[in-house]
């Protein structure tokens, strides 16, 4: 649960839970569905990590998503 006192070190290692189960559906699992889910859940820990440190989560993903097209356009 994601309160006033949630430390970065308890949202990494919930990222990491979220990781491992990724792993297992990629590794053992046969439903598109639950990969799809699991890879979700690894977004939504990150996304409310950086909302939980005060980022404007649409500004940084916009800056971020720019960066890595102008990276594309030089690897062309």
């Amino acid at each position: 649960m994601i309160n006033k006192t949630t430390s970065d070190l308890e949202f990494l290692f919930k990222l990491e839970d979220e990781f491992d189960e990724t792993n297992e559906e990629v590794r053992y699992g046969d439903s598109i569905k639950s990969l799809n889910n699991e890879i979700a859940d690894c977004l939504i820990v990150c996304s409310n990590w950086l909302i939980h440190r005060g980022v404007d989560l649409e500004n940084i993903l916009t800056k971020i998503a720019e960066k890595n097209e102008k990276r594309a356009k030089y690897q062309k």
